[in-house]
C-alpha cells in the first residue's frame, strides 16, 4: 500500500469516527461533506435500489461477488478500479460496497483521485446488509 493511500485511509477513518460521534444515524456532518465518505445504512441502500435512485457498485473481487451478492449490484473490483470504467449512473447516485466497508471507502478515495464525483458507500458492506435481514443472491 502506498504511503499516500495509507494516509488517506487513516484520515478517512478519523473523520468517520468524528462524524459517527456527532451524527450516529450514519449521515455525514455538513462541515465534513467534502472530506468524508457518506455512510449509507442497509435500509438507505435498499430504499434507493427499490426506487431506482442508486447504482450499487460491488468492489469485491469477482469470486466474492459470484459467491454472494446484492441483487442489482454491478461488480467492479477494487483491484481494477484505477483503470476500470464505472457504470453510467444516468443521474443516479453511485454507491460503493464491499464485504465490511473498508474497500468501499478506499474505492471512494480512488474515484476522487480520478476526478469522479463518488462519495457514498454502504457502511458495513454486505455483512451489514445481511445482518439487517436483507436478501442476497448466490
Amino acid at each position: 500500500m502506498s504511503l499516500d493511500l495509507a494516509f488517506d485511509l487513516s484520515y478517512i477513518r478519523f473523520i468517520e469516527f468524528a462524524n459517527d460521534l456527532f451524527y450516529p444515524s450514519g449521515r455525514t456532518a455538513p462541515m465534513f461533506s467534502l472530506f468524508t465518505v457518506n455512510n449509507l445504512t442497509p435500509a438507505d441502500v435498499k430504499t434507493g435500489l427499490d426506487e431506482g435512485k442508486i447504482v450499487l457498485v460491488d468492489v469485491r473481487e469477482v469470486g466474492e461477488h459470484n459467491a454472494e451478492r446484492i441483487k442489482g449490484a454491478v461488480n467492479v473490483p477494487l483491484s481494477k478500479l484505477e483503470t476500470a470504467k464505472l457504470p453510467d449512473a444516468e443521474g443516479k447516485t453511485l454507491v460503493m460496497h464491499c464485504q465490511g466497508g473498508v474497500r468501499s471507502a478506499k474505492a471512494v478515495t480512488l474515484c476522487r483521485k480520478r476526478g469522479l464525483i463518488v462519495d457514498h458507500h454502504l457502511a458495513g458492506g454486505i455483512g451489514a446488509w445481511k445482518a439487517s435481514g436483507l436478501p442476497t443472491t448466490r
